[in-house]
């Protein structure tokens, strides 16, 4: 009976301790799973930190460093005219053509910018000009007709007669105390003008009957909700479709990824028309009061230099008022979001 009564206490006591062993074997799973969950969560916030703090890192660089632009010109997305093509086509009294019926000449290639902007001529060393500074002039302007935004080619002679006076400041060459070349100076530049840089519709299949102006009183309501329904189309279901799907493809990119880059950008000039040309009865809205032109305009204002370098030769500001009476006078003064907000409204 005794052996018997030990015999059940250590049947019992084995039970017991594989009872507890059980239970700490689940305690034990248990904090290691909710170690595993902190560590997947800690992990999972320090991937977004370090999504962050890449998104910051990049957006910081996207307006400084020289590489988004040089991304987007070699997606031909974008494409960049001569300064010496449109002055001489001023000069002869033209008409700028949209960018698919512009010759090859007229454009200027991503490896001469890259040529003029680095020291050595090359992207390899990594040199660039002390200024930081890029070939690149962009324009900011109204379309005076919805089919060709300069159809006399008044403000291509505007543009024409400040590059023409502004190009000996660019091709400057600039040594610094030593005696070493620090900015080689720009003997041509690449100018983004929307009408010549993107692909653009055919302005020779524009139907000016088709659009809300031209329609009757009675029937403008129902063309304008047919416009927000896509099945009319503002000058014309021809004048819609003159563009290549490829075409289309290019020009949205570059509106929805590349517009900020071009006024934004430390390196680039900004040319800003605020006045509509002399004589001008097709467009009623003015520069300021005009959406594109407030938001372009004022992305140009936000973050660039006033100018070049304080210890350049030959300054030039970055962004001019061709409309001011004073075109070197500096820019206004930075709007913050909320401002900016209010402004757009």
């Amino acid at each position: 009976a005794e052996a018997a009564a030990k015999r059940e206490r250590q049947v019992k006591a084995m039970l017991e301790r594989q009872e507890w062993l059980e239970k700490e074997k689940q305690l034990y799973a248990s904090a290691a799973k909710q170690r595993a969950e902190r560590e997947k969560q800690q992990l999972a916030i320090d991937i977004e930190h370090d999504k962050v703090l890449a998104v910051e890192f990049a957006n910081r660089e996207r307006y400084r460093s020289a590489r988004p632009i040089w991304g987007v010109l070699m997606l031909g997305w974008v494409r960049l005219v001569r300064m010496s093509y449109l002055i001489e086509l001023a000069g002869e009294g033209g008409v700028l053509p949209r960018r698919q019926e512009l010759p090859e000449e007229a454009f200027i290639s991503i490896e001469e910018l890259q040529r003029m902007y680095y020291l050595r001529g090359s992207r390899e060393d990594g040199l660039i000009n002390n200024y930081g500074l890029l070939p690149i002039i962009v324009i900011s302007f109204c379309w005076i007709t919805a089919q060709h935004p300069d159809p006399e080619g008044k403000q291509l002679k505007t543009i024409a007669e400040v590059l023409e006076r502004e190009k000996a400041k660019y091709a400057a060459v600039e040594a610094n105390m030593e005696g070493n070349i620090s900015f080689k100076g720009f003997q041509e530049m690449g100018v983004f003008w929307d009408w010549a840089s993107l692909h653009q519709k055919d302005p020779a299949r524009f139907d000016p009957a088709e659009t809300p102006e031209a329609k009757p009183e009675a029937e403008r309501a129902a063309f304008v909700e047919a416009l927000k329904n896509k099945v009319a189309f503002y000058g014309g279901e021809e004048y819609e479709n003159s563009r290549s799907p490829e075409e289309i493809e290019a020009f949205r990119n570059a509106l929805h990824n590349s517009m900020d880059l071009w006024y934004a950008h430390q390196g680039t000039i900004v040319y800003k028309l605020t006045k509509l040309p002399e004589g001008c009865t097709t467009r009623k809205a003015s520069y300021d009061d005009s959406g594109w032109t407030t938001y372009e305009g004022r992305t140009a204002e936000l973050i660039k230099r006033l100018s070049s370098p304080a210890y350049a030769k030959k300054k030039w500001n970055l962004v001019l008022d061709l409309g001011a009476e004073d075109v070197d006078a500096p820019r206004r003064w930075p709007v913050g979001p909320d401002d900016f907000e209010g402004i757009i409204k």
